[in-house]
């Protein structure tokens, strides 16, 4: 039994969708999800089932946990490092930011965007190659756990370059906003076959 047609613009706008989105994702026009969803339209049987199983399918990625979508392969560094190891260690492992690691906890991070900052802001002239990473780290990435929501995770990532995954005090993984798009870009695909 499909549920009520007011609940497709509910699930549509918790999804962060757009009509236009919904109707590209569905293949049911703009316009008929404006009259369904302002009630002054009652769809087919077909086109309602398109538009709820849709939703639904959406509705489960949410479900997906943080152990589903890190990546378990954790390039991090130390604080006492300089600028220049960790512009090697990102070239190096193809990573725009490294999270700032000491005694096994997340104390900060270092991103391109930072040491952009830094060479933008630079009054005095001194190399900052050999600048320690302490000194123009960022706040450090929040650590979650693995069985953290997906809707969770993607409300972090709004904020924040990505998350660190830990189990009993250890960092596991690694989520960041570019696993998030092939996590969507995977399962999306796999729904619309």
């Amino acid at each position: 039994m499909l549920p009520g047609l007011d609940e497709i613009k509910m699930r549509r706008k918790q999804l962060g969708l757009t009509q236009s989105d919904l109707a590209a994702k569905t293949n049911v026009s703009q316009s008929l999800i404006a009259k369904v969803e302002s009630k002054n339209l009652v769809p087919s049987y077909d086109k309602a089932k398109r538009l709820l199983d849709f939703l639904d399918s959406m509705h489960d990625k949410t479900r997906l946990k943080a152990s589903e979508v890190m990546s378990g392969k954790v390039f991090s560094i130390t604080p006492e490092k300089t600028v220049k190891e960790a512009v090697k260690m990102m070239k190096k492992n193809a990573v725009s930011q490294l999270p700032v690691i000491k005694d096994g906890r997340a104390v900060g991070t270092i991103s391109e965007k930072a040491i952009l900052e830094e060479l933008h802001s630079e009054e005095e002239a001194r190399d900052l190659g050999k600048l320690k990473i302490e000194e123009i780290m960022k706040e450090a990435m929040p650590v979650i756990n693995e069985d953290a929501p997906f809707d969770l995770i993607s409300s972090l990532l709004e904020y924040s370059p990505g998350a660190l995954v830990g189990r009993k005090g250890k960092i596991r993984g690694i989520i960041t906003k570019a696993d998030l798009l092939n996590v969507m870009l995977s399962k999306g695909s796999k729904g619309a076959k």
